[in-house]
């Protein structure tokens, strides 16, 4: 095991992850849903019951995979450079369209990917590369969700370690 990995063993996801959630109820309109992560400025969200159980994963992919828009429907376009929401097409890749009937829960990933606030951050890697994914959802002892860890936040815990932190990689 090289250096780098040995380092990540030895942090726990609950040192690295984001700890400022925003979780989409499962009930939700997709439109609502895109405003609140584009409010957010987040790619992704985990969708919670009304118990704040984590119940999927809603993506910016989940917006993208449309096919082709019903007639008649409203739109929301979301542009990774401009947060503001707008009727105006910038990028095909981004636009969606759904009607008021469209719920989170049926667009939503239904097996959301979580693991423990104790799982180390080179356990949480390997777990994104092998499923192929960029985030992993952490929940607490009652599957609630507390944080999330991305790939960018293993990169960081890296290359922009916090001084003081056990994200120090002085020994690297």
């Amino acid at each position: 095991m090289n250096v780098a990995a040995r380092h990540l063993q030895e942090i726990p996801v609950s040192d690295a992850m984001s700890r400022e959630l925003v979780t989409l109820p499962v009930h939700a309109t997709m439109s609502e849903a895109s405003q609140l992560l584009i409010k957010a400025g987040v790619t992704g969200a985990p969708v919670v019951d009304e118990f704040d159980h984590c119940v999927g994963v809603l993506s910016d992919y989940d917006f993208m995979r449309r096919e082709r828009p019903r007639e008649g429907w409203c739109g929301v376009a979301m542009h990774p450079d401009d947060s503001s929401e707008t009727t105006e097409v910038r990028d095909q890749r981004y636009w969606a369209e759904f009607g008021a009937e469209d719920l989170v829960d049926q667009f939503m990933s239904r097996a959301p990917q979580t693991v423990d606030l104790n799982l180390s951050l080179l356990d949480a890697a390997e777990y994104m590369i092998g499923s192929h994914i960029h985030r992993l959802i952490v929940i607490d002892e009652n599957s609630r969700p507390v944080g999330i860890v991305s790939t960018f936040d293993i990169l960081k815990a890296i290359v922009m370690p916090q001084e003081g932190s056990r994200l120090s990689t002085k020994n690297l």
